[in-house]
């Protein structure tokens, strides 16, 4: 009498195509997850980088501002357009837009300004988006407070 121990090679192509059935069902979630998880880093991100370009300025007592590309790039500097960036950073490449109501500096990019108390320049809002998610990070005027909203 013959043992048969193992499984088919029909039962194993059977199985392997359930899972890719239930991997693909799955797909969709991973997606937004990464979305998700995309612009809320990114938001917390430029947050820190607000944030730390008001303390400098409070700090260093003079002017300074974050510049921030339509690409993800963005700088920390004075003012004045002479001196070097005091920092250099880049947002995630996964981002699909950077929308802000930030007035355009001189050159035509999205300034957040401080002056030497930490006053902000203008309030304004900076949107990040990433597949169908959505944050804000919000400058309040007067105070300079950062807040974000999902």
């Amino acid at each position: 009498m013959r043992c048969d121990r193992g499984f088919t090679f029909i039962e194993i192509l059977c199985i392997l195509a359930i899972m890719a059935i239930i991997s693909g069902m799955a797909m969709p979630d991973i997606n937004s997850w990464l979305d998700r998880e995309t612009v809320e880093s990114s938001a917390r991100q430029i947050t820190v980088a607000i944030r730390k370009t008001r303390q400098m300025a409070m700090t260093c007592g003079k002017d300074m501002k974050l510049e921030l590309y339509s690409d993800g790039r963005y700088n920390i500097r004075e003012y004045n357009i002479t001196k070097p960036s005091l920092e250099t950073d880049r947002l995630s490449g996964r981002l699909d837009s950077i929308v802000s109501n930030f007035n355009d500096d001189l050159y035509g990019i999205e300034v957040v300004g401080f002056n030497a108390y930490g006053r902000p320049r203008q309030g304004g809002t900076i949107t990040l988006c990433a597949g169908g998610e959505r944050v804000e990070v919000r400058v309040l005027p007067v105070t300079g407070r950062v807040k974000v909203y999902r």
